[in-house]
């Protein structure tokens, strides 16, 4: 099978969590009377944490009567301020943090938190320890490409992508102690590994070709912020590292998102997934939580479709480099046993030259596999370095300001404008075998789409402002790879042109963006070109 992906428009719902008191009844005097026992407890945010030199962290001390916060004066003290030393030492409000800091030199301490009547004590033990090498965390929600559920039956010749990519990591020898591989395994109707319970939220460490399992909950939705935070949290805390990689590993939908949850759907009954913006939480809220100031290394998906420039710039506030596909990836997904060498043989390996490893063995893999299928070769990978994020879209922001000047309310220029972004490279229109219809969406490259604007005449005096975002993009991709059968340049725009997309800041869809010009460019295209036959 060539490619597997689904296109599922997102509505994301809250989840309401509440909490309930303790209640004990009991009947007296022929009266029903109820009265309640008040139970109090102090609680800690974190319990054990892991630090390496110099890192910081938040940690919280909550009293709760009957399940509810209250304030309370809560005296902090650690038992060895050379290892973990502490911001205050005393709070008065509910859940207020303090910063734990770790020194520069290994060993442990104790954090105590106790009421200031003395009655409540809680601690959290520290261990501070040098930290070298990289933690891979890898959110591994498995969907239809490990069960093979189509939506009405489970095809098992269409299943277990998930699992060969576990077994391509178990195969590799030689890792390293500090090199550390966790996952989240979820999302997925059925595994074809035994021991992954379709039924649980679990986690795991890859360590010496074992799979280790190191908890396990009851199942939780992958296309939530709160379950990806929490993996986040818990990967950070327990494997210190000198860099941190996570790996999105699931179906992508390029604005739609990726990760979607084949067991919690939405309202329109597709699986639930992870937003850009709902990433952007998970890690930013992941990060405070940790006391994290650094940003994660790198950001990789595999999955299709996700080199998209809003997306890249909401990766930029939380990691220092993305790889990603602007096509459909083939179903197979990264070739694992053929990178994870350069990771172990050097756990701090340059961040460049490890991912451009991952996204040159994925293209070589594809190259074969494509070759056995007959089909045109048209995959793509991508490295961008999110520190030339700023510039970019800067720059990119400029040029749309003047466009948004030259189209104006001008219905042939806007669609002038709409129709040389739609003769661009475009990615993700893709028949499905089902219906045998088409389904954009919507991404173009962005050098190529910048062409086709700089070769009509419209939009002359916007050149200067064109050869601006192509200098700035030529800084931000540091590495691009494309098929024979496709072009590409790293990375693309989202212009909703087709009537099956939806515009910037649509609430169903939460298709949103910081690029805010282009935004406004992009939505009076969309009102002047969408419908019909998908715009194309």
């Amino acid at each position: 099978m060539k490619k597997l992906f689904k296109i599922i428009p997102l509505l994301v719902l809250p989840l309401a969590l509440s909490s309930c008191s303790i209640i004990n009844s009991f009947i007296n005097g022929g009266n029903n009377q109820q009265q309640t026992t008040k139970t109090t407890t102090l609680e800690l945010s974190s319990e054990a944490l892991s630090m390496g030199f110099g890192r910081t962290a938040e940690i919280s001390a909550t009293l709760k009567e009957n399940k509810k916060g209250v304030d309370a004066t809560i005296n902090w003290s650690t038992s060895n301020a050379s290892v973990a030393s502490l911001s205050k030492t005393k709070t008065t409000t509910k859940g207020e943090k303090v910063i734990v800091t770790a020194g520069n030199s290994e060993g442990s301490a104790v954090i105590t938190a106790k009421t200031a009547d003395g009655k409540y004590t809680k601690t959290c033990s520290v261990s501070v320890k040098d930290v070298s090498g990289t933690t891979v965390m890898i959110y591994m929600c498995g969907a239809d490409l490990e069960s093979g559920y189509d939506g009405y039956n489970t095809n098992t010749a269409q299943a277990g992508y998930a699992t060969s990519d576990l077994n391509e990591i178990l195969a590799v020898n030689g890792q390293p102690n500090d090199v550390n591989i966790v996952v989240q395994t979820g999302g997925a109707k059925a595994w074809a590994k035994s021991n992954i319970n379709a039924n649980k939220s679990q986690r795991w460490e890859i360590r010496n070709r074992q799979f280790n399992k190191i908890s396990e909950t009851t199942k939780k939705n992958m296309g939530l912020t709160s379950t990806l935070q929490d993996f986040l949290v818990w990967g950070l805390t327990n494997y210190p590292a000198e860099k941190y990689g996570l790996i999105m590993w699931n179906h992508g939908g390029a604005m739609d998102g990726c990760c979607f949850d084949e067991q919690f759907t939405d309202s329109q009954g597709n699986g639930d997934g992870l937003t850009p913006i709902e990433l952007y939480n998970a890690a930013t809220n992941a990060r405070a939580a940790v006391g994290m100031a650094s940003k994660l290394e790198w950001i990789t998906y595999d999955a299709c479709l996700m080199a998209v420039q809003d997306i890249a710039e909401y990766n930029s506030h939380n990691f220092n480099y993305m790889l990603a596909s602007q096509e459909s990836e083939g179903g197979n997904g990264y070739d694992y046993d053929a990178w994870l060498p350069t990771l172990y043989s050097n756990s701090s390996v340059n961040t460049e030259t490890l991912l451009e490893k991952i996204g040159h063995t994925f293209m070589l893999e594809e190259e074969r596999l494509f070759q056995g299928w007959g089909d045109p070769f048209d995959q793509t990978q991508s490295v961008l370095d999110l520190s030339k994020m700023d510039a970019y879209k800067s720059a990119f922001e400029s040029l749309a300001s003047d466009l948004n000047n030259i189209i104006g309310t001008n219905s042939t220029k806007i669609k002038s404008l709409g129709n040389a972004i739609k003769s661009a490279q475009k990615y993700g229109a893709t028949e499905d075998e089902y219906e045998n219809t088409v389904y954009p969406f919507d991404i173009f490259d962005v050098k190529s789409a910048l062409e086709k604007i700089s070769a009509k005449s419209d939009f002359s005096s916007a050149s200067t402002k064109i050869n601006a975002v192509l200098s700035a993009l030529d800084e931000l991709v540091v590495y691009e790879e494309h098929g024979n059968a496709t072009s590409g340049s790293g990375l693309c725009l989202f212009c909703p042109i087709s009537g099956y997309s939806y515009k910037y800041d649509y609430d169903n869809a939460q298709v949103k963006s910081n690029l805010t010009n282009w935004k406004v460019v992009a939505n009076k295209i969309n009102s002047k070109m969408s419908g019909g036959s998908f715009g194309y």
